[in-house]
């Protein structure tokens, strides 16, 4: 068995911020956003602008918000490492936001490295040495193309993949399958 270096993101593949936002979203800004759609392309067509996505992002993130993992997520990652797998978290959080998603990982029971590059700071020098790196932000992901061998999307149905680089997921059953095929 070949034993592989993995990254993934936190929010959006391990937490599932999502429904939070979305409860976020409609208490600031009055923008009902169901959470399967909470994503970039989706949430300026449904009225809620950047800057607002970004205090959504910093009201969840900086709050003491019970994020629940998505299904499957401890379970499929805990397996990969009792397979040998060598696991760590990239994600765009640092300081205080970074201490809260490695408090909610310790809660998940997930006992994982994790490396905060900052918001709107390229993953790539963290990413460099991985097999396979899961994301579920696509903006994400492209510049890691031809530095980890596989990508993927983790994705609602509402997400089209347009990358030939990257391949779409669309749960933890479905990482864990591809993973161990590789």
């Amino acid at each position: 068995m070949f034993f592989m270096k993995i990254g993934l993101d936190f929010d959006g593949v391990i937490a599932d911020s999502h429904p939070l936002k979305s409860v976020i979203a409609k208490q600031m800004f009055g923008v009902d956003i169901p959470p399967d759609k909470f994503f970039k392309e989706y949430i300026v067509e449904a009225g809620l602008s950047i800057d607002q996505y970004k205090k959504v992002k910093e009201n969840l993130y900086f709050n003491d918000h019970d994020i629940s993992p998505i299904k499957d997520a401890p379970i499929r990652i805990s397996l990969l490492l009792e397979q040998g797998h060598d696991i760590k978290i990239i994600t765009s959080r640092t300081g205080e936001t970074l201490e809260k998603a490695k408090n909610l990982l310790k809660k998940y029971n997930l006992n994982l490295p994790v490396v905060g590059v900052g918001y709107g700071v390229s993953k790539v020098p963290a990413s460099e040495g991985l097999d396979v790196f899961i994301d579920d932000d696509i903006e994400k992901l492209i510049p890691l193309a031809g530095v980890v061998k596989h990508l993927l999307l983790f994705s609602s149905p509402y997400k089209n993949n347009k990358y030939k680089d990257v391949i779409c997921v669309k749960s933890w059953n479905d990482i864990y399958k591809y993973i161990t095929k590789i």
